[in-house]
């Protein structure tokens, strides 16, 4: 009797798992150092590592079920079986390079254990399957998010608690927790700044090139070549003439605008932030239905009530879509503002990497991962409300 071979029912789950098992055994799994000024060397995954997590009965079963989800039929059930493996196995791997830094602490105080390549990869690619599987159980946004973030929570959770304070990610965030606090205010200012600007700027632009056919096509030209500069780079065009204007009239030094600092990143990162929020006004309005537009004008309103009580309010949900992305574009690229002076997660970063520390570059990369998830939840939030409410 023939039998049927396996049917892969979701290629890209398969493809994730071949990475990730070439992410947990070909790259260092944890990094070991003598003290905090010695280069970390790298250490794979061990063998009695691996029969210490295959003796834990629920880590085989997460192990042997999302090996099989590629080849389920069943997609709700696969993405259910995935969610509640890649968290598990997550914790798992954290609490493997937990435990080999207290052990390796009770033996020499300033060692230093921390996560390596292989780890965060590993994290990474499971936590991309537990993105990829979720919209099989949810079509809406937000759940979604919601969802995928679950998976992290027992990780998170494990690595905040009080077992993990030998690792040496932990000890960079106790020696600095008040520079980390100040960069979480600088950052948040810096984008609270930036999309206040941008959509005080880009809304009206947007409806003016909506309005004015020459207006728009120069606009956008205008804008796409600005977001084709490289950051740094426009970060130094602004700086020699703040500075000239800072020393040419003092009151605006005294409003805090310099030729360093947060003036010239707020203004890069604005003029970064208006093709997004202009281009998402200009086609939010023209996906307007003519049909409901003549009903307004027959209804005898004028331009501008037409504008404002039946373009605006239908073309709302696409113009947020813009600012979701303007929102999550200036958190990344207030990073590098850190290099003129404007402070944020950027400054942590850049000094772990002045320092070769591989832990102060992760203690503010990690931060800036975690805000651009929180933005696009909300995001997303939002856009499913505004969803619900249209006609």
């Amino acid at each position: 009797m023939l039998k049927m071979p396996l049917k892969i029912h979701n290629k890209v789950l398969l493809v994730l798992l071949v990475c990730a098992a070439c992410a947990a055994f070909f790259l260092p799994f944890s990094t070991v150092a003598a003290n905090r000024m010695v280069t970390p060397k790298g250490q794979p995954l061990l063998w009695t590592q691996l029969m210490g997590l295959a003796s834990m009965p629920y880590v085989a079963v997460a192990l042997a079920l999302i090996v099989m989800t590629p080849f389920f039929s069943n997609k709700r059930g696969g993405a259910v079986v995935v969610l509640l493996s890649t968290s598990v196995l997550m914790c798992v791997c954290g609490e493997v390079v937990i435990r080999q830094a207290n052990e390796s602490v009770a033996s020499l105080s300033r060692i230093r254990v921390s996560f390596g390549a292989g780890f965060w990869l590993l994290i990474l690619l499971l936590w991309l399957m537990a993105a990829d599987v979720v919209r099989f159980l949810t079509k809406k946004g937000i759940y979604q998010s919601l969802l995928s973030f679950a998976v992290t929570l027992p990780l998170i959770g494990l690595m905040a608690s009080a077992h993990s304070v030998n690792l040496s990610l932990y000890k960079e965030y106790t020696a600095n927790r008040q520079a980390f606090d100040a960069a979480l205010f600088e950052h948040l200012e810096v984008v609270g700044i930036t999309v206040v600007l941008s959509l005080m700027m880009g809304l009206p632009l947007g409806i003016l090139a909506f309005r004015h056919v020459r207006l728009r096509m120069g606009l956008l030209n205008v804008l796409n070549v600005i977001q084709t500069i490289p950051s740094i780079a426009l970060f130094a065009f602004l700086l020699a003439p703040l500075a000239w204007l800072a020393n040419r009239f003092p009151w605006l030094a005294g409003m805090g605008i310099y030729g360093v600092g947060v003036a010239p990143a707020v203004m890069a990162l604005s003029l970064y932030s208006l093709l997004p929020v202009v281009r998402a006004t200009v086609v939010g309005l023209q996906n307007v239905s003519p049909f409901v537009l003549d009903a307004a004008r027959g209804m005898g309103m004028n331009a501008w009530q037409v504008l404002y009580r039946v373009h605006v309010p239908l073309a709302l949900p696409v113009m947020v879509s813009g600012v979701r992305v303007a929102v999550v574009q200036t958190i990344g690229l207030t990073v590098v503002a850190a290099l003129i002076g404007a402070g944020g997660f950027g400054a942590i970063m850049f000094r772990g990497l002045s320092s070769s520390s591989v832990d102060l570059i992760m203690l503010g990369v990690l931060p800036v991962l975690a805000l651009t998830m929180c933005a696009d939840a909300l995001f997303k939030l939002i856009l499913d409300q505004l969803k619900k409410r249209s006609p």
